[in-house]
C-alpha cells in the first residue's frame, strides 16, 4: 500500500499504530485502492462501493416505485370526487 500511494511503509505503521493519521489525498487513494467510498471508509463502513450503488439503486427505485404509487392514489382520489360531485 506505501508503494501505491508513494509513501513510506514508516508512514503506513505510524497510521496504524494511531501516531499520525492519512492526510485526504492519502484517504482519496486509500479508498480507490480498495473500491471503497470515502464517505464510508470515514464513517467505518468498510463495504465495497459497488454495495453501496447497490443500495442506493434500490433506495432510488423504491422512491420511484413510491412516486408512481402516489400519483395512482391522487387519480384514483380525482375520480372519486367527480363521481361525487353534488348538483346545487
Amino acid at each position: 500500500m506505501a508503494d501505491y500511494l508513494g509513501i513510506s511503509a514508516r508512514t503506513v505503521r505510524n497510521w496504524e499504530k494511531g501516531l499520525t493519521m492519512p492526510s485526504i489525498e492519502d484517504v482519496t487513494r486509500i479508498c480507490t485502492l480498495f473500491n471503497l467510498s470515502v464517505d464510508g471508509f470515514l464513517k467505518g463502513d468498510f463495504r465495497k462501493q459497488e454495495d453501496g450503488e447497490k443500495d442506493e439503486k434500490q433506495l432510488k427505485d423504491m422512491v420511484l416505485d413510491m412516486n408512481e404509487k402516489i400519483s395512482k392514489a391522487e387519480e384514483t382520489i380525482a375520480r372519486f370526487y367527480d363521481s361525487v360531485k353534488i348538483s346545487v
